[in-house]
C-alpha cells in the first residue's frame, strides 16, 4: 500500500464506529476505496507456520484481514468487534490479525 493509502485506512480503523461495521461493510469501503486492492505488492512481509500474515504497518494487516474475510463464508451481520479483529505486534515490529489468520483456531470455537 502507498503511504497515502495506509493513512488512510488507519483514519478510517480510528473512527469511533469502526469496530462497529460489519465485515461486508468494511469490505465494500474497501473497494470502493481501492477498487484494485490488493495489488501484487499488498503482501505480507512474512507468513509463519501458523497462518499469521505479518505486514509492516496494520493497516495493511487490518486491509488484509477484511479483504480475506470477506471472501470466506461468514455471516452477514459479523462486525469487526470482539478479539478476533484484535491487532497484535511482533518483536520485530511486523502487524498481525492472528485471530483472523489462524483457521484452526476459528474451526475450535
Amino acid at each position: 500500500m502507498t503511504p497515502g493509502a495506509i493513512a488512510v485506512v488507519e483514519a478510517w480503523a480510528c473512527s469511533p464506529t469502526f469496530r462497529d461495521i460489519t465485515v461486508d461493510d468494511a469490505a465494500a469501503w474497501l473497494r470502493e476505496i481501492f477498487p484494485h486492492y490488493p495489488h501484487p505488492g499488498d503482501q505480507p512481509v512474512e507468513i509463519c507456520v501458523n497462518g499469521y500474515r505479518w505486514f509492516t504497518t496494520k493497516a495493511e494487516a487490518l486491509a488484509d484481514a477484511v479483504h480475506r474475510a470477506s471472501l470466506r463464508p461468514h455471516d452477514v451481520a459479523d462486525t469487526l468487534a470482539g478479539p478476533d479483529w484484535d491487532l497484535e505486534v511482533s518483536g520485530g515490529g511486523l502487524w498481525a490479525l492472528p485471530s483472523r489468520c489462524n483457521g484452526a483456531v476459528r474451526s475450535q470455537r
